[in-house]
């Protein structure tokens, strides 16, 4: 869809990312090694917003 133009951008939002981690098991393995290695609550979602922006941002880099 990016590269018909059909997204043109992205964008981040915390409630959403609440809503994919809580909701899906999108993020359950990275959040349990996370967990694991004792990282908090804060730096667990840190860690999967940030991840996520950075790869939705390299499949816009052609455009």
């Amino acid at each position: 869809m990016i590269e018909d133009g059909d997204i043109t951008g992205l964008t981040s939002n915390p409630t959403i990312f609440e809503q994919a981690i809580a909701g899906t098991d999108v993020f359950d393995d990275v959040l349990c090694t996370l967990a694991a290695d004792g990282q908090t609550a804060d730096s667990i979602f840190d860690a999967l917003a940030i991840e996520d922006i950075k790869s939705a941002a390299d499949l816009f880099m052609p455009t």
